[in-house]
């Protein structure tokens, strides 16, 4: 479905050239979860900038489905680690925000709404605006407001980062859940263990420049419970990865 051929991307500071990404090539099938990991610096945001079309790569080019990515798509979305929540507007506002000016009728449009609300347990809490909910029911918002869309293809920066342990397992299980209804999903963390727990294959980076150290296949299935043998055996396989990283 994706296909990232040969990206690199620089930028000019301070008068000199520096090298975020080099050589970036992988592909990404229909349906998988691909997470990617590494160390800070190694270009993870970028790359899915790239990926998502916020930003044209120096050399290289992303393809989906054969087109190649020029700019962000409605079929693509992007969720970030702060929300991005608009704080005038309502749960409910909200999630309506990527239906607006497609011509769908109310009545549609509430539908939808209340499909995502139900999906990610925010029910009950519909008129309430981003200030008097938690982290994690803003996240929530955020992933009915992407859903809402009925994207191909989401992509993911972090998004749990910023919530408390039992919020953060709680988003992975949701998460879980959606991938399952049939959705591509880009997923960047720094947490080795949310990269094992939700991906079918994981992406290390090493950095300076950004590039591929390498690539870890999951398990088919994936662990359904963390901290069993064998989430701990490819837990183990990761840290190595990210070990050899660190020591280059």
């Amino acid at each position: 479905m994706i296909q990232v051929e040969g990206i690199t991307q620089t930028f000019d500071i301070n008068r000199k050239t520096f090298t975020a990404l080099s050589d970036i090539n992988f592909t990404v099938n229909k349906n998988e979860l691909l997470c990617i990991v590494g160390p800070s610096g190694c270009g993870k945001t970028v790359l899915l900038d790239i990926l998502a079309g916020f930003t044209k790569p120096t050399t290289g080019r992303v393809l989906i489905d054969g087109q190649e990515v020029s700019g962000p798509c409605s079929k693509r979305i992007t969720i970030f680690q702060d929300y991005k929540l608009l704080p005038w507007r309502t749960v409910r506002k909200n999630i309506e925000l990527g239906l607006e000016g497609k011509g769908l009728t109310r009545t549609a449009i509430d539908a939808i709404v209340d499909e995502q609300i139900e999906s990610v347990g925010l029910a009950g809490f519909e008129n309430y605006h981003p200030s008097e909910i938690s982290g994690g029911m803003k996240q929530r918002v955020a992933i009915a407001r992407a859903l809402a869309t009925k994207p191909d293809i989401i992509f993911m920066d972090e998004p749990f980062g910023a919530l408390d342990s039992a919020t953060k397992e709680s988003m992975q299980l949701k998460l879980r859940y959606i991938f399952d209804t049939g959705k591509t999903i880009i997923f960047v963390t720094h947490d080795v263990d949310e990269a094992v727990f939700l991906a079918d294959r994981i992406l290390v980076m090493q950095p300076s420049p950004g590039r591929i150290h390498s690539i870890v296949r999951v398990n088919d299935p994936r662990p359904i419970t963390k901290y069993t043998r064998e989430f701990n055996a490819l837990r183990d396989k990761v840290l190595v990865e990210m070990a050899s990283v660190s020591t280059k």
